[in-house]
């Protein structure tokens, strides 16, 4: 079939609008694709930048956590957390960053935190997509007295590690120590010239001061080194009364000087099993004590007279003092342990503290003290005695006991994050 011209010229047309409507089509295709494809990468860069100001949030409540004991970089809301309690921090910033953060803090036990933070990013494109908002949340454990062993008021002479000595661990302490024993962590002591004011020993050369209530070292490599003060026997807690269940609740108090084949246990009245005793007490063998053990100093009256340290002896074996409960310690003694006699032993299980020294009396031989959380010298001249086989464990669990520090809020050693989640 022949077409007219005139048919011909109409057929070209059809064809030519049908090829522009199908390049517009295209056309807006492509535009829409690019479109899209730009709003992607807009969103996406602001995920990134919510993300990267939630971590920043995590980061600083886990420096507050590790700071809850300094008021001055520490918010007084999260440094007052009690247990159960939470405070949130709105709108952060940090400088020249667009976006903010909030920091929530909540406080689940007596040493572990939760720190949970949200980066709110923003754009100056108000067209659409202009914000993101991403959570983070981390698990934070405040850990005290990080040592094995802990000396912080030792202010003269030398503290001597013996070859019946061993520790797995470190050591801090104010004052020079010389090591004998083994040692299986490093020593932060002070320098044998300085008296117990500066520092140098395991890690290389220390300078010391006090500062916002902790002891801060810095070692020839300038690593920062922080001790969770010890107390004196006139500050630590000596744990007479507690609250458990909303409960109010007393020591139970041994009046007995001397114990043998004997367990003490935690019962109705004293479900913590809290017990205490004035002046020396005597373990004579097969002692178990499950809970803490007090032991305080019998001030005397005129002169002195009367007075009874809260010393604690050990003249048989198989003596065991072992803690359950969290934020309690194992033993407080205001005064020595003594082994006094051969084969005397006693094994702690928890953060056991001295306001005096280990030491012995008479001929001893065979004795052994093993303590596996820390020890903490509380007096100024600590000491262990080579005639006592010791062996040291520390335990970060164990060993963080905040309540035993009654004047001040205790500044941690360290922290730990348990974990970190989206």
């Amino acid at each position: 079939m022949r077409h007219t011209r005139k048919q011909r010229r109409g057929i070209s047309l059809m064809l030519v609008t049908a090829f522009v409507a199908a390049a517009s089509v295209l056309g807006l295709a492509l535009l829409s694709s690019a479109s899209l494809q730009s709003a992607a990468t807009r969103n996406q860069d602001l995920v990134v930048q919510a993300d990267g100001l939630a971590e920043s949030g995590v980061n600083l409540g886990t420096y507050w956590v590790q700071n809850v004991g300094d008021t001055t970089k520490v918010p007084s809301n999260v440094a007052a957390l009690n247990v159960g309690d939470s405070t949130t921090q709105n709108n952060l910033s940090i400088k020249n960053t667009p976006g903010k953060f909030d920091v929530t803090v909540s406080r689940l036990s007596y040493n572990r935190y939760q720190v949970s933070a949200k980066g709110k990013s923003t754009t100056t494109d108000t067209t659409d997509h202009d914000s993101a908002n991403r959570p983070l949340t981390a698990q934070v454990d405040a850990n005290f007295f990080g040592y094995a062993i802990s000396a912080t008021n030792a202010s003269s002479g030398t503290l001597t590690i013996p070859t019946t000595t061993t520790i797995d661990g470190d050591v801090f302490s104010s004052i020079p120590v010389t090591k004998s024993g083994s040692v299986n962590g490093t020593v932060y002591d002070a320098p044998a010239s300085s008296g117990g004011s500066g520092g140098s020993g395991g890690g290389g050369g220390l300078l010391g001061g006090l500062l916002g209530g902790v002891l801060n070292l810095v070692t020839g490599t300038l690593d920062a080194v922080v001790a969770t003060l010890v107390p004196t026997p006139a500050t630590a807690n000596h744990y007479a009364s507690y609250t458990y269940n909303s409960k109010s609740c007393s020591a139970r108090e041994i009046t007995a000087d001397t114990l043998s084949n004997t367990t003490l246990n935690p019962d109705v009245n004293n479900p913590l099993g809290v017990f205490y005793h004035k002046g020396t007490l005597t373990l004579g063998g097969n002692v178990k004590i499950n809970g803490t053990i007090v032991i305080r100093d019998v001030p005397g009256g005129l002169l002195g007279l009367g007075a009874d340290p809260g010393t604690l002896r050990l003249t048989g074996k198989g003596n065991a003092i072992t803690v359950s409960t969290p934020n309690y310690p194992a033993l407080v003694t205001d005064s020595d342990v003594s082994f006094q006699s051969s084969d005397a032993s006693l094994d702690v299980s928890g953060l056991a503290y001295t306001g005096g020294k280990v030491t012995h009396s008479g001929t001893v031989t065979n004795s052994a003290f093993n303590v596996v959380g820390a020890l903490l010298f509380g007096g100024a001249s600590p000491a262990l005695d080579g005639a006592v086989r010791t062996h040291l464990t520390y335990d970060r669990v164990r060993a963080s006991v905040p309540s035993l520090v009654t004047n001040a809020n205790p500044m941690p050693t360290s922290v730990t994050v348990v974990y970190w989640k989206n």
